[in-house]
């Protein structure tokens, strides 16, 4: 069996975008969550960028995002965004990408409608289902007493 060689082993610590190719960029975005970062990537071409997947919908991956946008790729227009699947650290910052630069998106109907879904799935609650799913998955008891009682939306 062959061995599967990648074209980086590490990213940088001290980059956020890494070339990888001639128009293919590596975006590490940093998430302030148990998760450290998630993995973006750019496909740079003469008329535009097509962006792959956005990061978590907080402030340090919109600030990440408006660096990169003005420095590295100054300000060239964004022709697409591409999602994956949807996942939040994959498809959080769809909405402010397309308000803030009306770009079309391409993505699965699955991960588009199981997006919304969540998006749009708010209630005053946390559901007992919900309660005894987390306590079969083995979350700490304490952890679980906290989000009982935390209003949800």
């Amino acid at each position: 069996m062959k061995e599967l060689k990648f074209p980086v082993e590490i990213f940088p610590t001290e980059k956020k975008v890494l070339q990888i190719k001639e128009g293919v960029y590596w975006v590490k975005l940093l998430l302030p969550s148990m998760i450290s970062h998630v993995n973006a990537y750019i496909l740079d071409d003469e008329d535009g960028i097509s962006i792959i997947d956005t990061g978590l919908s907080c402030v340090s991956c919109k600030e990440s995002w408006t660096h990169i946008l003005t420095h590295d790729f100054k300000n060239k227009s964004i022709k697409r965004i591409i999602i994956t699947h949807h996942h939040p650290d994959h498809i959080g910052l769809l909405g402010w990408f397309k308000k803030k630069f009306n770009t079309e998106i391409w993505t699965s109907r699955s991960s588009w409608l199981t997006g919304r879904m969540l998006t749009l799935d708010k209630k005053n609650e946390v559901s007992t289902e919900l309660l005894n799913f987390w306590l079969s998955a083995g979350m700490p008891s304490e952890i679980i007493e906290k989000k009982a009682f935390r209003k949800t939306f």
